[in-house]
């Protein structure tokens, strides 16, 4: 549906372009640029996406990402204060060994196995067990037509606080990260 966006922020500019059958993202200061297939996509768009990139091996959290409330790209979602001091660093934020294990572990089914990612085995998009937790002790109840409601983990069950900084909060940055980003941006 948007088969080129653009961004700017500070110094640098922004570009997601449709190319083929894949799509670039490509980030310059006017001297220097990046531009790298974009990987994944965490987000159907709904509200939001933002993009996995590889690059010198490592993965890449997106800088920007694309927000359906604006219909265009912005800084992404607890994306450092300021100008970043250089196009690698204006690409995104290098993602450990552990956040790309947690991300796809949720975002993707069957695409992790003993605590690595195989990107051969991706079944694109959160599924079921991303957030209820192992289903053979609820399908097999449930198939015989028995109650199974108690054998599964229920997110609905947990208050506003709960599943908002605990249970959500587990994979994506809570309110208690942003008044650090925050008091970061202050102090500097």
């Amino acid at each position: 549906a948007n088969p080129a966006m653009q961004f700017r922020s500070g110094k640098y500019a922004y570009e997601i372009k449709r190319k083929d059958k894949e799509s670039i993202y490509s980030v310059t200061d006017g001297k220097d640029t990046l531009s790298l297939p974009i990987l994944y996509v965490f987000g159907e768009g709904k509200a939001g996406q933002t993009y996995i990139l590889q690059y010198e091996g490592a993965l890449y959290e997106s800088r920007v990402s694309f927000y359906n409330e604006v219909k265009g790209l912005d800084l992404t979602i607890g994306a450092p204060p300021g100008v970043p001091p250089s196009v690698k660093e204006a690409l995104g934020r290098k993602l450990s060994d552990n956040e790309v294990v947690n991300c796809f572990s949720c975002h993707s089914t069957g695409g992790v196995i003993g605590g690595r990612v195989h990107p051969d085995k991706i079944i694109p998009g959160i599924r079921c067990e991303s957030c209820h937790g192992p289903g053979g002790q609820h399908s097999a109840p449930a198939k015989a037509g028995e109650s199974a409601a108690k054998l599964i983990f229920n997110p609905g069950r947990l208050d506003g606080d709960e599943l908002s900084q605990d249970f959500c909060g587990s994979c994506h940055r809570g309110s208690n990260e942003f008044t650090l980003l925050k008091e970061m941006e202050i102090n500097n």
